[in-house]
């Protein structure tokens, strides 16, 4: 009999617990979602940083040899099929993720942004088709928004060397590419890629044009066997100096800020009127540059974060009982589930008023390079000296050192007659 309670008891426990986390989950509603993806797979962005292939703007991906090169043809940054494709079934996991906001959704209920009016568009006509597919597409075009800034490479490659001069005076300090330049000095691969293609991979804008066509090409499936290898090494480089680089850099920081205040200002104003006027999804269709500016300033961002095509970013406010809460998940590549972007002292109930200071504390600090601390360095006025000038100081300093210890020791034996002493007339 007391066994039979004992099992009761157990039983009842367990339906309790069942029905808190129900009531739980029930109470947790989703308000609003910031979906933030990354275009489909298109063609490259500057076709002439890769030797090895020529790429020849005729429209459709053909592969051909002609003596060493590989000769492709296809469209410059335009979007292609494979690209159209990621974006559909992108859409459909998304349809499936949303399914009670989309049923009953209104025009007014979806804001949708975009960075350029090519591959960005095309990726957005492609996933807008599938995720609205009883809307017409030139509703929801006409209603987008361009005031999202694309990135420019060369303007981060620029701020990147300007940022490390700063540190060059001092010949102790530690620049902050020093992993990356000791990843370049290690590899023979990566050296024998640079004598060849004469491209200086030390510099931000080549590795990414070199990085983007290599990419392109290989969702593509049509990258040279004998370069695969050389992209393996290619990614994780980009990687690793996008790890470097794109926290400290006043471009990423200021253009991924404004991203990121544009998302709270949506989600402050959906938490002071939830009515059906304020939007439930707001869509931004971007690039890569501006993806990862996003995840290396919210995150602990590393090399293999990097968003492949059709990436997707999602940032998820949610009512828990009168306490507003932030999820964020990170989807690295369409054919990957997403996981919880961990988002430092915010981690793992994200409420929006600690997301709120994060993110103000981010886009309002500028950064300052740091350079290594000086230990046991001469005085200021030394440092000024350098080589010779150095050299000839610190000999007239030791040669009016020795005058002085003399005098000091002459006066020492007769103190009297050093002090009255005259000089001979003449």
């Amino acid at each position: 009999m007391a066994s039979r309670c004992r099992i009761v008891l157990k039983w009842l426990c367990l339906l309790t617990t069942i029905t808190l986390l129900c009531q739980q989950s029930l109470s947790r509603d989703l308000m609003l979602s910031h979906i933030i993806w990354r275009e489909g797979v298109r063609g490259p962005l500057n076709a002439s940083t890769l030797p090895y292939i020529k790429w020849n703007n005729n429209g459709l991906a053909e592969l051909t040899k002609v003596q060493t090169a590989t000769h492709l043809h296809m469209t410059y940054d335009k979007l292609f099929k494979k690209g159209k494709e990621q974006h559909e079934k992108l859409a459909r996991y998304l349809r499936l993720r949303y399914d009670a906001v989309l049923g009953n959704s209104s025009q007014n209920s979806v804001t949708v942004y975009s960075v350029n009016l090519s591959y960005s568009v095309s990726s957005l006509k492609a996933n807008l088709a599938t995720l609205f597919p009883s809307v017409p597409e030139s509703s929801l075009i006409q209603n987008v928004s361009w005031t999202l800034k694309s990135l420019n490479a060369a303007e981060i490659a620029d701020e990147a060397v300007f940022k490390l001069e700063q540190c060059q005076d001092d010949d102790t300090s530690k620049h902050d590419n020093d992993s990356v330049k000791s990843i370049l000095q290690s590899n023979s691969v990566l050296q024998k890629f640079q004598q060849e293609s004469g491209a200086n991979l030390s510099h931000f804008y080549n590795v990414f044009m070199i990085y983007d066509s290599m990419s392109s090409a290989h969702a593509q499936g049509i990258l040279p066997r004998r370069l695969e290898t050389t992209y393996d090494l290619i990614s994780m480089y980009f990687g690793r100096f996008t790890t470097e680089y794109f926290s400290k850099l006043n471009a990423s920081r200021e253009y991924a800020g404004l991203l990121l205040i544009n998302m709270l200002e949506s989600m402050a104003s959906k938490v002071y009127d939830a009515s059906d006027n304020k939007p439930q999804l707001v869509i931004y269709s971007t690039d890569q540059l501006l993806m990862i500016s996003l995840l290396s300033l919210l995150s602990n961002y590393q090399e293999y974060f990097v968003p492949q095509f059709s990436s997707c970013f999602m940032v998820e406010l949610y009512n828990d009982s009168g306490d507003y809460q932030v999820d964020l998940w990170y989807k690295q590549a369409v054919q990957q589930q997403p996981v919880p972007l961990k988002v430092p002292g915010c981690y793992p109930n994200c409420r929006l008023e600690q997301l709120t200071n994060i993110v103000s504390n981010i886009a309002k600090t500028p950064w300052q390079p740091t350079c290594k601390k000086e230990k046991n360095n001469p005085p200021e006025i030394l440092r000024k000296f350098s080589g010779r000038k150095f050299t000839i100081v610190l000999f007239s300093a030791i040669v009016a050192g020795i005058i002085a210890s003399v005098v000091t020791y002459y006066c020492a034996r007769d103190v009297f007659k050093c002090l009255i002493q005259k000089p001979a007339d003449e």
